[in-house]
């Protein structure tokens, strides 16, 4: 049985964010993407079968640089949330969507995973705004208070569970395979 060496702390996400304000204004990035709650970060021309909804002019629209967070306010609800992991290509993202970073007080991975729990789901809807769809604002994702423990053990949870997920997805494309195999496949 493992257990924490110390206590966690509870902060206000107002202390343990950066919010991204870089423009595209010299147009150096092309990339476009949209937040997917299905996949992530997704190349336009991919989610929209090469056709872009983006504007013909990105100078307005926020560059997503690794290790960047990006959500869409009207729709983080239903899991609008991505995260640019090390690696991966720079991008930008409309002017609609909200982009930060963390401190270095807190973990990716673990600020990553806090937002698929009913903690982070419970303070969204009571500080959300709107009527058909809840608009979550930065200010008010600031307003949150989040639990956490000491960077390294952070890092272990963030570990943990993305090798956790990466299973699971893992097994969901083996599974999807032999669902193909087993029907011949369903372009036939």
């Amino acid at each position: 049985m493992c257990f924490f060496a110390y206590a966690w702390e509870e902060r206000n996400l107002r202390d343990l964010l950066n919010k991204n304000s870089e423009k595209n204004k010299n147009l150096s990035v092309i990339n476009v993407e949209s937040v997917s709650n299905k996949t992530g970060f997704t190349k336009q021309t991919e989610q929209f079968e090469d056709y872009s909804v983006a504007s013909a002019d990105l100078s307005n629209y926020y560059v997503i640089r690794e290790q960047q967070f990006a959500y869409n306010p009207s729709r983080i609800n239903v899991g609008s949330i991505a995260y640019k992991d090390l690696g991966e290509e720079t991008a930008v993202v409309s002017p609609l969507y909200v982009s930060f970073s963390t401190k270095k007080v807190l973990n990716d991975g673990f600020l990553w995973n806090w937002f698929k729990t009913t903690l982070f789901d419970a303070q969204r809807q009571r500080l959300s705004e709107g009527g058909v769809r809840d608009t979550l604002s930065f200010n008010q994702l600031s307003e949150m208070n989040i639990i956490f423990p000491t960077y390294p053990e952070q890092e272990k949870i963030g570990a943990f569970f993305k090798q956790l997920d990466d299973t699971i997805a893992l097994h969901q494309r083996k599974s999807f395979s032999k669902v193909e195999d087993d029907y011949g496949g369903y372009n036939k």
